[in-house]
């Protein structure tokens, strides 16, 4: 029979995990599960919570380490999971009951080796509810997957999933070497190196829920979001696989445009400052999609904002221009 690794990376999420450990053991279809948890240095209850949570369940491991952000944690829980199929999951987030046996059921009709809930189709919910009330309120739809047409370039434009709305095969991860720990944050460079490989299968269904409160989500932090794309790219293209050079262009001029757009309007830079000359160069196909010309992106939001740095390489300032 079929198994499905969850692998679930936790940071301070006690208030979530109530709701998250509530979904995965709601999870309907036929496959064996098994449920991996990566603490990475939690600071409030998270810990003792899961041991609680998570008592009735099978096959349950819960790895604690000292704070490495998300992308090692998430290579830490990959490097676990004994499963064919790789779930991942943020500590905050909820899936559908039936969640993973439609993403299972869109991969088998299509073939494809990777599949994820559309991001536009995910949902809120809301932590005044309980957990059964929180699960009770997706919506019974009709679900029918479809081929992601250019992946890439549909990443390239903005970002698809987050780890909790995507599964893939064991393999397909191996493939990809998992998560980018150059990056502080996992999500993208997942993303990325996927839809540079394979073409996936989309639901388009609200299967998946983020918490309405942000809270401390990384999702509420834009600046650390779009220095962590742009580092994305820029590790992309000196990597590989290839990135066709029209789409690397575009690439860059979409980076820039967004930097530019967010100096201006977050860190009130004016026309004249480096965020617009990047914008322009790009714009205008002055500057070269190289690696160098998305760390000069970076460097824009790191002029202004504090930005979390991947510890592998932070003080080799791989992150910096």
């Amino acid at each position: 029979m079929r198994r499905v690794s969850y692998v679930v990376t936790v940071y301070n999420k006690a208030a979530y995990l109530p709701f998250l450990v509530g979904s995965l053991a709601s999870q309907t279809g036929d496959f064996e599960r098994e449920f991996i948890f990566v603490d990475d240095g939690s600071t409030d209850d998270s810990v003792a919570l899961l041991h609680a949570l998570t008592a009735a369940l099978e096959n349950v491991t819960i790895v604690t380490q000292a704070n490495a952000g998300p992308a090692v944690a998430t290579n830490v829980g990959f490097a676990r999971a004994h499963g064919d199929f790789i779930k991942p999951m943020d500590g905050d987030d909820l899936l559908a009951p039936n969640a993973t046996q439609a993403l299972l059921d869109a991969m088998t009709e299509t073939g494809a080796p990777w599949a994820y809930v559309n991001s536009l189709a995910v949902i809120d919910y809301e932590l005044t509810a309980t957990p059964a009330q929180a699960l009770a309120a997706f919506p019974l739809c009709d679900i029918r997957p479809r081929i992601g047409a250019e992946p890439l370039r549909a990443s390239v434009t903005r970002a698809q999933t987050n780890p909790s709305t995507w599964l893939a095969t064991a393999q397909a991860v191996r493939d990809i070497n998992g998560a980018d720990e150059r990056v502080f944050v996992q999500d993208y460079s997942m993303e990325l190196r996927l839809a540079a490989r394979f073409a996936p299968a989309i639901l388009d269904a609200p299967l998946v829920a983020y918490p309405a409160q942000m809270g401390a989500r990384l999702s509420g932090a834009q600046h650390q979001l779009m220095h962590d794309g742009a580092l994305t790219l820029c590790l992309h293209l000196a990597d590989g696989p290839p990135m066709p050079a029209s789409l690397a262009r575009y690439a860059l001029h979409r980076n820039a445009e967004r930097a530019w757009k967010w100096a201006n309007r977050r860190a009130g830079e004016t026309v004249g400052g480096a965020a617009f000359r990047a914008f322009l160069s790009a714009a205008l196909r002055l500057k070269t999609p190289t690696p160098d010309a998305f760390r000069e992106i970076c460097a824009i939001y790191q002029a202004h904002r504090p930005i979390r740095l991947a510890p592998a390489n932070a003080a080799r300032g791989l992150n910096h221009a």
